[in-house]
């Protein structure tokens, strides 16, 4: 007979799905609503806002912390949304703000998820 293999190898339990928030959000969203579904896992949705500086260059002399604070709520906001659409608690919505690829990496390892969907990021 064929050695099993192990249970922990093939089911993932935390998936952390991270989304723009363009129309092809849901399309992700529906991706990750399916895979988690099939392994009984949970499900972190995660934005990342990017710091506004980056997007301007860095040299305007506004004060970009109240752009800051509107994209941050904004984000908020629309994670809140899809949370309630595909039922996925308040604790498991994160927005934080940074350069996508290292907050996604760094959220993935201090939450312990298994597998990482990504949008567009």
């Amino acid at each position: 007979p064929h050695p099993r293999r192990s249970d922990a190898m093939s089911i993932y339990k935390k998936i952390l799905v991270a989304i723009d928030l363009t129309e092809e959000a849901p399309q992700v969203l529906n991706k990750a609503m399916v895979v988690s579904k099939a392994h009984s896992a949970e499900l972190m949705l995660v934005h990342v806002v990017e710091p506004v500086g980056y997007a301007y260059g860095g040299d305007i002399p506004m004060d970009l912390t109240e752009l800051q604070d509107q994209l941050d709520k904004a984000a908020r906001e629309q994670l809140a949304s899809y949370g309630e659409k595909y039922s996925v608690g308040k604790d498991n919505q994160i927005v934080t703000v940074g350069r996508p690829e290292s907050e996604i990496h760094r959220l993935s390892e201090e939450q312990g998820v298994d597998l990482v969907i990504v949008g567009s990021h």
